[in-house]
């Protein structure tokens, strides 16, 4: 497994695991309008295996410079209609085991303050448009090391808005996993 890094600034910048080609869209398509559970529980598996493998841990550490026991990870907030229809909040049952796995801890930071439209289908100009002003925090954020995580990465501008809300909480960092990415927007 190659991480596949994306972001250029210091405060804020990450990593997918995954190429988001046709056999991972099905899987999220499943996932998310077929509520199927048992994918979701598999891909969170899939996670704790590459975790476990030892691909990750020195990339987050080497880069932050801090242990990976003082971060604190949390969940990009899924649209609450969505999450109601789906049953789960993707980023929190894909993420948390590894955050348990790094010694670190799951902390809910963020919240939506506005329905969203789906990303899917929209430019990138459209996304941060959708994303503006729609999400807020829970609790303060100051000085902390925070993982944001997503279940896809694909123009980042939800990342982008989530990491804007933390970094101007005063997060000292922020760094951004999601299960999987297009590559295409990496050029």
């Amino acid at each position: 497994l190659e991480l596949k890094e994306w972001g250029s600034r210091e405060d804020s910048k990450g990593w997918f695991f995954f190429t988001y080609d046709e056999s991972i869209k099905e899987v999220m398509r499943r996932i998310k309008f077929e509520r199927n559970g048992t994918l979701l529980d598999q891909c969170a598996e899939e996670l704790e295996i590459v975790w476990r493998s030892g691909a990750v841990r020195p990339k987050l550490e080497q880069d932050l410079g801090v242990p990976l026991h003082d971060l604190v990870w949390c969940g990009v907030p899924t649209d609450v209609q969505r999450r109601r229809e789906r049953g789960y909040d993707l980023p929190t049952s894909l993420f948390r085991g590894l955050a348990v796995l790094s010694g670190g801890i799951w902390q809910p930071l963020l919240c939506r303050t506005r329905h969203t439209a789906p990303m899917y289908g929209l430019g990138p100009e459209e996304r941060r448009r959708n994303l503006e002003d729609s999400m807020a925090l829970l609790t303060s954020v100051d000085g902390k090391n925070i993982v944001l995580t997503d279940d896809i990465f694909t123009t980042g501008a939800t990342f982008a808005a989530a990491s804007a809300v933390l970094l101007e909480g005063g997060a000292a960092s922020v760094r951004c996993l999601a299960f999987a990415g297009s590559v295409e927007n990496l050029r």
